[in-house]
């Protein structure tokens, strides 16, 4: 039994067995193991708001979870098991600070009504840093070298209308063409006519209800080309209306255009 023991020399204190000495060490290890996990199981909401994306949920209606007395899996919250009909409710949008879901969802929006429409040919929907940019082919919204808007565009503007609307973004209407010159009684250049269809599409946005406070038109002519005016197709391509939604400030309280 000698050998068990450790007594330190010119000392009267009590022996202590060399297991319990591994014992203590094995605690403190386990002990300091479970801390590292109670740190990992924290959430990261925004892991959580990824992760029901890839299921095809919405964070934005979150996802109901009730906990039955006899199911051994029953969700915990606040450290304790959610009882039966009990509703834990999964992170919304609004808890994941700088997310850009009103423009994710807002896209998705516009290509399921495109859809809807008849098709998206001579129209593209695309992310911007800020938000997300609709273009229009001029063919689309305009007969030639006119610029009033055909009705058989209102149907994709009133969509437009619908998510500006909605989740308050703010529009900015440019105007763009080629560099065939045009001359008429009408449009001394192809600035008045740019400038002449971003505004037309502009009172289209006012007429069915948006605040002019958020709206902004302007005419580039042929001076912002996005590609080659060499062929008929590169012209047909810089002959455009392009619209850009940003500063949507559905995540904070909602306001009306009424009275704007």
């Amino acid at each position: 039994m000698n050998g068990n023991y450790k007594r330190k020399r010119g000392s009267d204190e009590a022996p202590v067995a060399a297991w319990q000495s591994i014992y203590c060490s094995l605690v403190l290890i386990l002990v300091a193991f479970f801390v590292l996990l109670c740190t990992f199981a924290i959430a990261d909401r925004g892991k959580v708001t990824n992760f029901m994306r890839g299921f095809g949920l919405s964070p934005d209606e979150g996802v109901s979870i009730s906990g039955k007395d006899d199911d051994p899996y029953a969700a915990f919250t606040g450290g304790q098991a959610a009882g039966a009909g009990v509703e834990v409710r999964l992170p919304s949008r609004d808890i994941v600070e700088g997310e850009e879901y009103p423009t994710l969802r807002a896209m998705k929006i516009l290509e399921e009504q495109l859809k809807v429409l008849g098709g998206s040919q001579g129209v593209r929907i695309e992310e911007q840093s800020e938000g997300f940019k609709v273009t229009f082919g001029s063919n689309v919204l305009f007969p030639s070298a006119m610029a009033a808007v055909s009705p058989s565009a209102f149907g994709y503007l009133d969509a437009m209308i619908d998510v500006a609307r909605s989740m308050e973004f703010n529009v900015r209407i440019e105007g763009h063409t080629d560099n065939v010159v045009i001359r008429s009684e009408r449009f001394a250049s192809n600035w008045e006519l740019s400038t002449s269809r971003a505004v037309s599409v502009l009172r289209h946005f006012i007429d069915r209800g948006i605040s002019a406070k958020r709206l902004t038109a302007v005419g580039y002519s042929q001076y912002r080309p996005i590609a080659s005016n060499d062929s008929e197709e590169g012209r047909a391509d810089n002959r455009r209306v392009e619209l850009y939604f940003t500063g949507s400030r559905t995540s904070g309280k909602a306001k009306s255009d009424a009275g704007a």
